[in-house]
């Protein structure tokens, strides 16, 4: 028998291709008895073999048994439907054997069977007939199992189609680039979409040679990649070669596979975001410049209390940087009677709080800054409180402007009365001695007349004598000195009138004043009249202010001299003057220890002609105190007293210092 059969067996399972084994058993045996010689070279054979004739198995391997989960003594005569998972499958294979009926015919692939159990497994059939053309008579196939590696493939397939759907549907723009030459090699529909152009032209490009690559410096990242092995992303602008001008954030990722040098750039458009955070940028540099320009001082203040935001007008109002403000809760800057009242609003825990008023704020040097406050909640997106936003108005100059009105009512309201009171001394004050004046001359023309009378009746002048002495001696010079002190009083009112209109028409000098320097000059000007009633005047260091230097001396001197002019007799007079700086005014205060006057009268002081005594041994016409108040007002200041009768008085004066 022939040996050339087995030997090509051999060489096929030694790993020679199924189809030379094949071609030796067409070429070298054409008989049936070929197959004799078989069974022994095959048993040492690492794959499986079976030799198949009319549909049923003549004989295996122990290998092929085993892949058909049988003994291999019992294999022979088992019907090949047996290995096929149905009868379709059995009929559809039939017709593959029948193929080998052709010239030359043979067959390999992958082919689902079942074994004995009925368990699926998948093989890989390398077979033909012994004798070509004749598949009838036997055919042999070679069995491997490669369940493993077919369902590999599948999965590297599901895997690559997946890949391709991703990639195809991918938002991100996919390009793949060959290191060696620079040439695109992939790119998906998303790349094409933010470049402007096809695939097909993208696939023509070279990433080095393109300009914008160089001009953005994605060429010299990719260069870099490529070099390191390491990912690099950047964000570029530029304009492709489609003409579109587009924000993209590269990710360059270089990679091998098969042996080439490949460079991935996964791209994201970003001009949409981009445009955005400009926009964004461009309305919060608008905002800013709004809120930084405001004349009004604006913060934020959170759920805490804390400022988490103030403009720059805020800060220079307070007298503060931006920076010393922020964290800082709010309440320092508000005064406890200001913080009574906000606590009490509880404005942080209302879900919508909107309220304006009016308040004093702190500043850096203690100082209160007058303001409108207006406070409105923020809240996000879901409605929820974030931030409480605090505008705040200075006010301080409508405020002065206010009380600057509230004086001048009060001024005027007070020159209304200095009026009714000029009105009241025309109409009572001078119409008293005119009074006098009017009687006693109508009773010096009675006096006359019974004097001529008694010259035109008396018959001697002695009977003239006895007639006209009463008259003579006694009722005219009486009526004359009527008249003559009517005149005086009425000249004294008059004069009266003429210093104190003096006093407000007078033009004045207002600056800073040395206030020490003016009790300096009061004292040596009173010195004699202290001296005469064995009088001490203590004189404290005094704050400047703002005055006239000609009223601030008579204001001063007035007080002084009323302090001399209504001294207790019972006790040496002491005058002492202090003064202190409040705020925006300085306050002297005059303090004696002198007759002191009672609560009732307290308001009648500074009316004109008003004396608490007329009859008294004090002389004077009641101006005095009408001065220093008319003076004091002029000056911008006011002037008031405390005092108590029997233990002295306090007068105080306050004047502008700022």
């Amino acid at each position: 028998m022939p040996t050339g059969i087995p030997q090509a067996l051999l060489a096929l399972l030694a790993g020679v291709v199924a189809g030379a084994v094949l071609a030796v058993l067409v070429m070298r045996r054409r008989t049936p008895a070929a197959a004799a010689g078989l069974p022994e070279a095959l048993d040492r054979c690492a794959m499986g073999a079976i030799l198949i004739r009319d549909r049923r198995a003549v004989w295996a391997n122990a290998r092929c048994a085993g892949i058909l989960g049988v003994d291999a003594g019992a294999i022979a005569g088992v019907e090949t439907r047996a290995w096929h998972r149905d009868e379709a499958a059995y009929v559809d294979f039939g017709a593959v054997v029948e193929g080998l009926a052709e010239p030359g015919a043979s067959f390999r692939g992958d082919v689902r069977l079942r074994k004995v159990d009925g368990s699926p497994f998948w093989a890989h059939l390398v077979g033909g007939p012994l004798v070509p053309g004749r598949p009838g008579q036997g055919v042999l196939w070679l069995v491997e199992d490669v369940t493993e590696r077919v369902e590999a493939q599948f999965d590297l397939s599901e895997v690559l189609s997946l890949n391709q759907k991703l990639i195809a549907a991918s938002p991100t723009g996919i390009m793949l680039y060959r290191a060696a030459d620079g040439a695109c090699v992939l790119v998906n529909e998303a790349a094409a979409r933010i470049l402007s152009g096809s695939q097909e032209e993208i696939l023509r490009q070279n990433f080095r040679r393109l300009e914008s690559w160089r001009e953005t410096g994605l060429r010299e990242a990719a260069e870099r990649a490529l070099a390191s092995g390491a990912e690099e992303t950047l964000e570029v602008h530029f304009t492709s070669s489609f003409g579109k001008e587009v924000w993209v954030v590269a990710h360059l990722v270089p990679f091998t596979s098969r042996g080439e040098r490949l460079l991935l750039l996964l791209g994201d458009d970003v001009s949409a975001k981009v445009e955005a955070a400009r926009a964004l940028r461009a309305s919060e540099e608008k905002y800013r410049v709004v809120v930084e320009t405001l004349n009004e001082g604006l913060a934020l203040v959170d759920s805490s209390g804390a400022l988490t935001f103030c403009n720059q007008r805020l800060a220079e109002m307070g007298g503060y940087e931006p920076a010393e403000m922020l964290g800082r809760p709010y309440s320092a800057f508000v005064p406890e009677a200001g913080l009574a009242f906000l606590v009490e609003k509880n404005l942080l825990a209302q879900p919508s709080a909107s309220e304006t008023f009016e308040m004093g704020l702190r500043r850096r040097d203690g100082s209160l800054l007058e303001a409108r406050v207006s406070l409105a909640s923020v809240h996000d997106a879901q409605g929820a409180v974030t931030a409480l936003a605090i505008l705040v108005t200075d006010i301080s100059a409508r405020k002065r402007v206010e009380r600057e009105r509230e004086r001048l009512l009060a001024e005027l309201e007070q020159k209304n009365k200095e009026l009714e009171t000029l009105l009241y001394v025309a109409s009572h004050d001078l119409r008293s001695p005119l009074v006098n004046v009017q009687g006693f001359s109508q009773r010096l023309g009675k006096s006359l007349d019974e004097v001529r009378r008694a010259l035109e009746g008396a018959a001697t002048l002695e009977g003239f004598s006895t007639a006209a002495r009463p008259h003579l001696q006694e009722r005219m010079p009486s009526s004359l000195e009527f008249i003559r002190a009517s005149g005086i009083r009425m000249d004294a009112i008059i004069n009266g009138l003429l210093t104190l209109s003096r006093a407000g028409r007078m033009v004045l000098r207002t600056g800073p004043l040395d206030m020490n320097a003016v009790l300096a000059s009061c004292a040596k000007t009173l010195a004699y009249q202290f001296q005469s009633v064995d009088g001490t005047l203590e004189v404290e260091d005094l704050p400047p202010c703002r005055a006239d230097p000609v009223q601030a001396t008579q204001i001063i001197a007035n007080l002084l001299d009323n302090a001399v002019k209504y001294r207790h007799a019972d006790r040496p007079l002491r005058v002492r003057v202090s003064g202190e700086a409040r705020g925006d005014v300085s306050v002297y205060c005059v303090e004696d220890n002198g007759v002191g006057i009672s609560p009732e009268h307290q308001a009648r002081i500074w009316e004109i002609f008003q004396r608490l005594d007329p009859q008294g041994p004090v002389l004077g016409e009641g101006l005095g105190l009408t001065l220093v108040r008319r003076m004091a007002e002029r000056n911008g200041g006011r002037v008031r007293v405390e005092s108590a009768p029997g233990l002295g008085s306090r007068f105080l004066l306050e004047l502008p210092n700022g």
